[in-house]
Parts: structure tokens; sequence; C-alpha cells
């Protein structure tokens, strides 16, 4: 079971379990530093050309329109390259996405960290998933998160997702997703792309077991304990992402039902999860909202 409430952040501590008890884990880091030279050169990738390899594990994927992908040296976050990805379509969207296969455990809670900074770009969608499976290859599910809401930034931000993996589970495969096409400035329309670089995923620690009272929150503590920040939150109408800090959310003392505090949620998207160890049946959730 997971609970979910859907509300605007852009970032959350740590909860004190997590602080206690866990160490966040590197386990994969990507700075797209080995490309290969074709990436390097740039690959075009069109309608005769679904699925091309950019070497170091990652494929590129194309699905609508015009996409290029290009191992940027002029525009790093960090290092000597990022990956660029050209959406060059004028009269259709341009889809596709990069994708590559990682090793997970079961029942754990993950962050992905990417730094990213788009131009010129009006969204369709933009997402990150993770495809999983278990030992035998079967599918157990997607689990994802929008990733860019902003359409152009002018250097790179960082956006942190979480994700829960469910028994079973021993791989999945990244996807970071692109769909849009480039923005017309009067009669002129501006190249569109997207850079990406210094992608890290992150082993926070397992979920949280399920023991009765499955959940009691009154939200009278200094943290948001035990609750993942599956979606960092964001007001999509914001054209840049340094217009979007004031969505974090908080525990406020602004008339709250009872107690002392309660949790203020602002902005127009965002997701806060409590990922349980199994499934809970017949059980009944009540809250109080204004």
């Amino acid at each position: 079971l997971t609970l979910v409430f859907v509300y605007a952040s852009e970032t959350t501590e740590l909860s004190q379990k997590e602080k206690e008890s866990v160490t966040p884990e590197e386990i994969f880091r990507s700075g797209f530093e080995t490309l290969s030279d074709s990436a390097r050169e740039g690959i075009e990738a069109g309608e005769s050309d679904k699925v091309v390899s950019l070497g170091n594990g990652w494929e590129g994927k194309w699905q609508k329109g015009i996409v290029r992908f290009v191992a940027d040296p002029s525009n790093p976050f960090e290092g000597r390259y990022s990956l660029r990805v050209d959406l060059l379509s004028r009269a259709s969207d341009n889809r596709g996405y990069i994708r590559r296969t990682l090793g997970l455990k079961p029942g754990t809670i993950y962050e992905l960290r990417a730094r990213v900074k788009p131009r010129n770009i009006n969204w369709v969608m933009s997402f990150a998933t993770l495809e999983l499976y278990d030992k035998s290859g079967d599918h157990l599910g997607r689990v994802g998160s929008r990733l860019l809401p902003y359409k152009t930034s002018q250097k790179f931000y960082e956006r942190r997702l979480r994700f829960f993996t469910p028994e079973g589970t021993v791989r999945g495969t990244l996807s970071l997703s692109w769909q849009g096409r480039p923005i017309n400035s009067g009669v002129v329309m501006q190249p569109s792309m997207v850079w990406v670089d210094e992608l890290q995923l992150v082993e926070i620690g397992p979920v949280y077991p399920s023991e009765p009272p499955y959940l009691s929150e009154d939200f009278e503590g200094d943290v948001l304990s035990g609750w993942v920040l599956t979606e960092p939150g964001a007001d999509w109408n914001a054209p840049a992402p340094d217009e979007a800090d004031v969505y974090n959310p908080d525990l406020v003392a602004d008339q709250p039902h009872s107690g002392k505090q309660c949790l203020k949620m602002a902005g127009t998207w965002g997701m806060l999860d409590r990922p349980f160890a199994e499934s809970i049946t017949d059980c009944v959730v009540t809250a109080w909202f204004r």
C-alpha cells in the first residue's frame, strides 16, 4: 500500500529515522564522460534509426519527430562533457528518451539526482522512470515522476526524485524521456534542447515496515518523519526554476485542525508518499483538509 498526498515541494529534509539509521549510498553515477566517439560527433535519430547506442551502457531511442544526442564539451555542469538532446523537428512534437539498465534491491527507497538545463522547449511531457524486473525477467511495474517542468533555464539546476521498489526486484531500466517542440519567438523558432549531467542513483534505505497502527500522523514533529518526497513540487506557470522555491512543504502553526501544527501544501504539482513493506487491505484512511 502507498498512501499518497499530492502537493508542491522543491526539497525536503530526511526523516529523523533516516538520519539516525541510514547513510545514503551512491550506487550509480554518470557524468557522461565516456560516451562513444559517435555521440561526441552527434547522433541524429529519426524514423529510420529508432534506437542508437551512445556508449557506456546508454541507449537513445527515437519515437517521434527528430532528435539528436550529443556528448557536449561546451556546456558541462562538471567534468568535460554533458549529454545534450536536441529537439529538431519544427513541424511536430519531438519525442525520445535515453535509457540504461541498473542492478537494484527489493523493498528499497532510491533517490535519483540529476543536473538539468532546458532551453526553449514547449513541453508535452518530461519524465524519469524505472521499469522494474525480477530475476526471471518478469516485469514488476513502473515507477516514475516528472523531470522537467520549466521551458528555459539559464543554468543547471538539480532535480531529486525518489522511487521505491517492490519485493522481488533485482534490476531496473532507468529512462529519461522528453516530448516537446521549439518555442516560437515571433516568426523565428529558437533552437530547442536539454542538457543532462552528473546523474546519480542513491540508495536511501529500506521501505518502512508495516506495523499497526499503520499510520497515525499529526504533523507535530520537527520534520516529516516516514514520508518520501517522490515528486519535487513546482508551479508549472513559473518560467524558470529560480521562481519555484516558495513551494516547499512546511509544517506550520497556521490554524491546525488539532494540536499545534499542520502540513502546508502549495503550488500546482508534487507528490508525497508513505511506502509500506507489504500490502494492507480493508483499511480506512481519514484526513482533514482546508
